[in-house]
């Protein structure tokens, strides 16, 4: 494609995009004038040097489009192949002295028997590789999926909340895959007992609390039998209900006693358990479970561990459903930076009704904070992969500063795609990306993932061709759009532009 392909009228024959694949105007866009028609062939001038075969790029965004539709999958096969490893302790402990029924059952365990550890070694590998393919939507599961029974559904939010948190800590990998796999086994020796109590109210009998508080132990015992001897998977399922001040079971451990790959496991218990519903109460929400942790200054948990858990997961926790300030109804679909600003996909409007394509919204800006969190088990969606299609087309990225910005007071004159156009003014700049004071008057309206012209009057003829931007945040006051603005792709003539506008601000 040239720029000989783009006339008044005719709507553009295929999508331009950048060289790293991002969407600039989509195929089917009609240039309906010249302000029009002048801002696709600066587009097309500023940012592009060679378009890549249609043919290839189409296969790479159908392969990476696969693999994010196999997340939710991969997890629900995943889950279908751990109840297949553990169903066989189903019936331990369902009647008479549940301590007793187990012990039997143990001794019936013959070493290596089907194949265990490898099979739940497979299933932690292949849940590491789900969160590697896209951590958020793997977290969605936790609040989505609750269609298996609960022992092995909570098992398998644990393994996934401890993946994605040891990976944010840096752990590596050996240490994670086995935390992974004392997560997926921690409560095997309580597998049916777990699900009847799931259904119980009322206080638990004498039996129940006994194979309660030996469970960790008895657990151990199985896991050695069916050949287990790692060490870190062995002591993490011992020590994952010690606690910081020394009052949990079953060896009353204390602060740093205790392996840290229990402590995370501890963590992740507590929120899953609490995001997760029972015949007695309905689930909390996810902003809710993890301010009880801090409100409630529990002694029995490790405070930096927490404080690591909630910059990892964030307030809203993937799968989310809020209410934004606007009325709509959206589904939180990616974490970011701030912990209580996560990207959202709008899947109802103000009047209830469904959006058939979701629509992103940034709850940083106005009109699309959070107001407040709805109840997912009394909604459903069942286009979910549709939300994080956004992500097979446009990375979504976060503006950030890896570049030290400089004070600036400089005009900068704006156009987009629609023919609008806008003076403002650069308050600071850097080698990458600015931000600009817009009068909120202007016929042009900023929004987030808008691509951009942006011309420096102050950089003379020197800068033939305007800068190729996207909008990144907007923050609308009485008077003003302060936007933030991220360049693409600076040309080596742009850049030293650039440096040059800095080193004249500094000096």
């Amino acid at each position: 494609m040239n720029k000989e392909d783009f006339v008044i009228g005719k709507p553009l024959p295929e999508t331009i995009c950048d060289k790293h694949g991002r969407m600039l105007l989509r195929e089917g866009f009609i240039i309906k004038n010249s302000k029009q028609l002048k801002f696709v062939c600066e587009l097309f001038d500023s940012v592009i040097e060679k378009q890549p075969d249609k043919k290839e790029t189409l296969q790479e965004k159908a392969g990476d489009k696969d693999k994010k539709d196999n997340v939710l999958s991969n997890v629900r096969e995943n889950m279908a192949q751990l109840d297949k490893v553990l169903r066989k302790f189903d019936d331990a402990g369902t009647s008479g002295n549940i301590i007793k029924s187990l012990e039997t059952s143990i001794s019936k365990i013959s070493t290596n028997d089907c194949g265990f550890t490898g099979n739940i070694e497979d299933v932690a590998r292949k849940i590491a590789e789900t969160c590697t393919i896209d951590e958020d939507m793997a977290l969605s599961c936790i609040v989505l999926q609750h269609n298996f029974n609960y022992a092995l559904t909570h098992s398998m939010h644990v393994a996934l909340m401890c993946e994605v948190v040891t990976r944010f800590l840096g752990w590596e990998n050996t240490e994670r895959f086995y935390t992974l796999c004392a997560a997926l086994t921690m409560n095997i020796s309580m597998f049916a007992l777990q699900n009847k109590l799931q259904n119980k109210e009322g206080a638990l009998t004498d039996d129940e609390v006994k194979t309660v508080r030996r469970h960790p132990q008895l657990g151990v015992l199985i896991l050695k039998k069916l050949g287990v001897t790692n060490p870190i998977w062995l002591k993490s399922v011992l020590q994952h209900h010690e606690s910081e001040d020394g009052s949990g079971y079953p060896g009353g451990l204390s602060g740093d006693t205790i392996g840290r790959q229990a402590k995370i496991l501890k963590l992740a218990d507590i929120y899953c358990a609490r995001v997760s519903g029972r015949k007695y109460r309905k689930p909390l929400a996810s902003d809710t479970a993890i301010q009880k942790i801090f409100k409630e200054n529990d002694p029995t948990i490790d405070t930096k561990l927490a404080m690591a858990l909630i910059k990892c997961i964030g307030l809203y926790l993937p799968g989310t459903f809020v209410r934004l300030s606007n009325g709509e109804i959206a589904i939180v679909t990616h974490r970011s930076s701030k912990i209580h600003q996560p990207i959202v996909h709008t899947v109802m409007d103000s009047s209830g009704l469904q959006i058939h394509v979701p629509k992103m919204r940034m709850t940083n800006c106005s009109p699309y904070e959070i107001a407040e969190v709805l109840p997912s088990h009394e909604y459903s969606y069942t286009m979910m992969e549709k939300l994080w299609q956004d992500c097979n087309r446009v990375k979504i990225y976060e503006l950030k500063r890896k570049h030290e910005r400089v004070r600036t007071c400089m005009e900068a004159l704006i156009s987009d795609a629609d023919g609008q156009e806008a003076l403002g003014t650069i308050i600071n700049l850097s080698q990458s990306g600015c931000c600009i004071k817009i009068p909120n008057n202007t016929e042009m309206v900023p929004e987030i993932n808008k691509v951009l012209l942006l011309s420096i009057p102050d950089a003379g003829d020197s800068l033939d061709k305007p800068i190729a931007a996207i909008l990144r945040r907007v923050t609308n006051t009485n008077d003003y759009y302060y936007t933030g603005v991220e360049f693409m792709d600076l040309k080596p003539q742009q850049s030293r532009i650039v440096k040059c506008l800095l080193l004249n601000a500094v000096g």
